[in-house]
């Protein structure tokens, strides 16, 4: 699907962005006496991450053509170390819906609205926090202070960079 979009996107006809991977469905899965349902969570997020990481590998090894429509990632974004995860691979924004129907116990802040404190433990928790992954990466990658999150994505699109061209999926 990617791959396809891509190869579309020439001209006029370039989108603003690529929402990425919202819900799985299982045409054989039940849920409240529904056969076939759309879920997410951690399978959802372990599948696109694969996809996208793929999609990088055979860009990057010049087998299909480089992405280069933004995209904004969901699936399972339940921290800020998975948003960093598909900031590896490429997404520049991330949407994060079910981040906030955590129970308000899931959050380390306690005395403003569950709105503040989910934020607060997405950006500052030390060890799965934005702040802290991206840290982590400017180090590991050389990266300078003053990139935001788009330019940090394109590094990691960018076939130069090489940060994809080894990578080959895990066989079930």
């Amino acid at each position: 699907m990617l791959r396809a979009v891509n190869e579309q996107c020439v001209g006029d006809n370039v989108p603003d962005f690529l929402v990425y991977a919202n819900r799985l469905f299982d045409p054989n899965r039940e849920f409240d006496g529904e056969r076939g349902v759309a879920y997410g969570g951690p399978d959802l997020s372990a599948r696109n991450l694969a996809v996208l990481a793929r999609l990088r590998s055979l860009e990057q090894s010049g087998r299909i053509p480089v992405c280069r429509i933004p995209i904004s990632a969901t699936g399972n974004i339940e921290s800020g170390r998975m948003a960093a995860e598909y900031l590896l691979r490429g997404a520049c924004s991330f949407q994060l819906h079910t981040y906030f129907q955590l129970p308000s116990s899931e959050y380390r802040m306690k005395r403003t609205g569950k709105t503040a404190c989910a934020l607060h433990e997405l950006y500052f928790n030390p060890e799965r926090g934005l702040i802290a992954c991206l840290l982590h990466l400017r180090r590991a990658l050389d990266w300078p202070t003053e990139w935001n999150i788009k330019r940090m994505a394109d590094y990691c699109v960018d076939p130069a960079n090489r940060l994809w061209l080894d990578y080959e999926p895990a066989l079930p």
